[in-house]
């Protein structure tokens, strides 16, 4: 390849390429660099020393797989659009995770915002613009809290949870740092972070619990509203969690579990004693009714069930079964089996009914919306699922999640309207609001139903306008 000032005609560089790499495009790279492509391949060429820096053969044997490119110098990557769009490595050239598909005609022309935040495609043969969120966003989903992960769910009645630094991949083990309690709605930290804090949990509506580490392990109660601080003395705890409606906090150990009242950090109510570890604990809406997920010494898993009011077990088994959580009203208890999802009677463990394990993987940390309607089920499989709870009709696909070891992908705000899942960039906060669903539906269609379409999904009603107050991006 010859490279030529169209100014005076001079030649500025000569780069060997392989055959058939520069037949199709040449396009400004990032820096001084070439971004060529042909029907074998594409290359990245420095001007500078007259080399390609890396050339890469196309992964399928079809032409016109990069006939326009576009560089996002802040990823450190290359987008090449035809028939399908892919993402390269500016360093190397390798290929990088995400899906574009830019539909029916390829993409004529790839662009970039100015924040290079979201890649535009115009189609080829159709008047038609696909966009895409380059933040790990989506049409009913934005990242925040950058370069974080959930470590813990939203605030009982609130929109506020709990986020950290995930630890290095490469580092076995490792905990997560700098904890701070995150606010989703402005994308700021509201307590934290800090390196004296390496837990933070919720212990009620408005009332975070800190430890300020393992050697001196002080428990503290932070209350977000006016910084008050209380000492919390209930004994080395495993786990704390708030209760469902707020009012309180649990505290549980290898065989125990203690209500408290987080305005005062004293205990309250019975102790209860399950007699083997508590992995995850969660309360009815009234607090009357307790259900535990627990492990024997051997590691074999069940789930017991416990009046709160008395401290009195109600029911043990479902053996082998994972974390499980109670209706909002006590009337049955959702827990994970390795088959299915169990709704089980919360006085006798008999079953209600079956439902069906999305994927056919099973989740540790199940969470209900207040009203019922809605189950959350972050799978082993890296994949966030919602379930309706009574009929098991699915309510999305795996939401695919991203994070580590004991921590749940993804956390279900307790009014049913949003979730956040755990993704590279940070934490995906999705909106489950039906009227914000349907308006994304339509900027991603930018158009009404068609008659066929209508009559589908409608059939003899008459046809009206369905996206008319749909705003396009």
């Amino acid at each position: 390849m010859t490279v030529i000032d169209a100014s005076n005609g001079a030649i500025v560089t000569r780069a060997p390429l392989p055959p058939g790499y520069a037949n199709v495009l040449v396009a400004p790279g990032s820096g001084n660099t070439l971004v060529t492509s042909g029907d074998a391949g594409i290359a990245l060429v420095d001007l500078a020393v007259g080399a390609p820096v890396w050339t890469v053969p196309h992964r399928l044997s079809q032409r016109n797989q990069c006939s326009t490119a576009v560089v996002a110098a802040s990823r450190g990557s290359l987008f090449c659009g035809g028939r399908r769009i892919t993402e390269y490595s500016l360093a190397d050239g390798t290929v990088m995770e995400g899906t574009y598909d830019p539909g029916v005609g390829g993409a004529a022309v790839l662009a970039l915002d100015a924040a290079e935040t979201r890649l535009i495609a115009f189609a080829g043969t159709s008047a038609s613009i696909a966009t895409w969120d380059l933040t790990g966003g989506g049409p009913v989903s934005h990242v925040i809290a950058a370069g974080r992960m959930a470590v813990d769910g939203f605030e009982p009645n609130g929109d506020r949870f709990v986020a950290a630094v995930a630890p290095d991949t490469s580092a076995l083990a490792a905990d997560p740092t700098s904890w701070a309690v995150w606010d989703a709605g402005d994308d700021t930290a509201v307590l934290g972070p800090s390196p004296d804090l390496a837990l933070i949990g919720w212990a009620a509506a408005g009332v975070a619990t800190t430890w300020d580490g393992i050697e001196s392990h002080s428990d503290t109660l932070v209350n977000l509203n006016d910084g008050s601080q209380t000492p919390l003395e209930l004994g080395r705890a495993d786990g704390i969690t708030a209760s469902r409606n707020g009012a309180l906090g649990y505290s549980f150990g290898d065989s125990w579990i203690q209500p408290y009242d987080p305005t005062t950090g004293r205990a309250t109510g019975p102790l209860i004693e399950p007699g083997d570890r508590v992995v995850t604990f969660a309360d009815a809406l009234d607090g009357d009714l307790g259900v535990a997920w627990i492990w024997d010494p051997q590691g074999a898993a069940r789930i017991e069930v416990f009046d709160m009011r008395t401290g009195e077990r109600l029911s043990s088994g479902l053996h082998g079964d994972n974390g499980a959580v109670p209706f909002p009203d006590g009337s049955a208890i959702v827990s994970s089996g390795s088959d299915a999802l169990r709704v089980s009677d919360p006085h006798t463990l008999d079953p209600i009914r079956t439902l069906p394990n999305p994927g056919g993987v099973t989740t540790d940390f199940p969470q209900i919306s207040d009203d019922a309607r809605t189950l959350l089920l972050p799978t082993h499989d890296q994949k966030v699922y919602l379930v309706d709870p009574t009929s098991g009709i699915s309510l999305s696909d795996g939401i695919p999640s991203s994070t580590r070891d004991f921590w749940p992908g993804g956390y279900l705000r307790s009014d049913g309207g949003a979730i956040i899942v755990n993704v590279p960039q940070g934490v995906a906060l999705w909106s489950l609001d039906q009227n914000e669903q349907f308006d994304a539906a339509c900027r991603l269609a930018g158009r009404d139903l068609t008659p066929v379409e209508w009559s589908t999904y409608f059939g003899d009603t008459a046809p009206a306008p369905t996206c008319a107050g749909a705003v396009a991006p």
